[in-house]
């Protein structure tokens, strides 16, 4: 998986970045808290500000490879802390990064 991370890292933190512009909007941020179970979440999250320190916020929760035709596509499931209701799943076909999705 190291290899996959330059792929990943950034991609995570593109899908973080809207949620910490609606944390920080006042008119969002106690709606925005409510949907963290643990309440220090919240801070630690609106301090992610780079690509490796959104990685390392992600837990792998699983990993699947298999064949998509011709294709060999591995999905990797991760769980984010600034999206705890879904499980967010990088996919590669043949080692190449397609995309990141964030509903797996």
């Amino acid at each position: 998986i190291g290899a996959l991370q330059g792929h990943i890292a950034p991609a995570l933190l593109d899908h973080l970045e809207p949620y910490q512009d609606a944390m920080r909007d006042p008119d969002h941020a106690e709606e925005m808290r409510s949907h963290f179970d643990d309440p220090g979440a919240f801070d630690r999250v609106l301090t992610i500000s780079t690509a490796e320190q959104a990685l390392a916020a992600t837990t792998i929760e699983g990993v699947e490879i298999g064949m998509e035709g011709p294709v060999v596509r591995l999905l990797i499931k991760m769980a984010v802390p600034w999206d705890e209701e879904h499980t967010v799943g990088a996919y590669f076909d043949d080692w190449r990064f397609v995309e990141l999705n964030a509903s797996v």
